[in-house]
């Protein structure tokens, strides 16, 4: 991976290894931090085929990896210093997620291969405090939607109709919301789409017998 690239470059392992949440049945999500690509064709082609074959390799052992991302460091920067901002928190939607990217937790819970550069290390110090501002929106913007939806004759009547699809369907979205906000109550970046009630058994600001309730309910 490092012959991809010419200049400053940091490599990571991401995912649920990066989380040390790790399990049998866990892949392995690499991460590329780069400013530019290699200049030579011939190394860049013979760089990327070797990382194929080597990927194929691990694949027969039983070994998943999931490629190995790579990311401009330009655009990594900019986007965290929004989402600290309190600027730019809705995540990004991606096929592969059901609630969106996070940046914030993919950067936070990188584990670094190589990092000469300090590149790595500089977004996670900076993402070692919970900025109160990014704090303010994001409860402002989840609780705004959960204040709707307590409300709304649509809801209650798709309820009393049984229309099972809907009431599904946005029962997850508002428990996802709630989680959102119980997240930013106790200054932890949101974990992404897995192990969110794992996370949640450490939270001091937390509802009474919430996973069993959450679980419960679903």
């Amino acid at each position: 991976m490092r012959n991809l690239f010419e200049g400053e470059y940091a490599i990571a392992i991401a995912g649920s290894h990066g989380k040390k949440k790790s399990d049998s049945l866990s892949d392995i999500d690499l991460r590329t931090y780069y400013n530019t690509w290699n200049s030579n064709a011939d190394e860049l082609s013979y760089a990327n085929k070797t990382l194929d074959e080597i990927i194929a390799k691990w694949d027969k052992k039983g070994v998943k990896i999931d490629g190995f991302w790579p990311r401009s460091i330009s655009e990594i920067s900019n986007g965290l210093d929004k989402i600290l901002s309190g600027k730019d928190i809705v995540p990004p939607h991606c096929v592969w997620t059901i609630w969106g990217y996070h940046l914030a937790t993919d950067i936070q819970n990188n584990s670094i291969i190589e990092d000469p550069y300090n590149i790595i290390s500089e977004w996670q110090r900076k993402l070692s405090l919970f900025p109160e501002v990014m704090r303010r929106a994001i409860i402002q913007r989840y609780h705004s939607s959960l204040d709707y939806w307590i409300k709304d004759y649509h809801y209650e009547m798709k309820v009393v109709r049984g229309d099972v699809i809907f009431c599904l369907g946005l029962a997850n979205r508002l428990i996802n919301h709630i989680i959102q906000i119980l997240f930013a109550l106790n200054r932890v970046y949101y974990c992404g789409d897995g192990w969110n009630l794992e996370y949640m058994k450490d939270f001091k600001i937390l509802p009474d017998n919430f996973a069993v309730r959450i679980t419960d309910i679903l």
